[in-house]
């Protein structure tokens, strides 16, 4: 595999996990914020 290519396939998995980690962060806010007896103001 060229050297090129590794760092750029890494730096994709580098940021497609960054992402993973805030769509579960985002999902869990949610969950929390429509979780039965807590008020939403927002």
């Amino acid at each position: 595999m060229i050297e090129g290519n590794l760092d750029t396939t890494n730096a994709l998995l580098a940021i497609m996990a960054a992402v993973s980690v805030l769509q579960a962060l985002v999902l869990v806010a949610a969950a929390i914020a429509r979780a039965p007896g807590r008020r939403c103001d927002v």
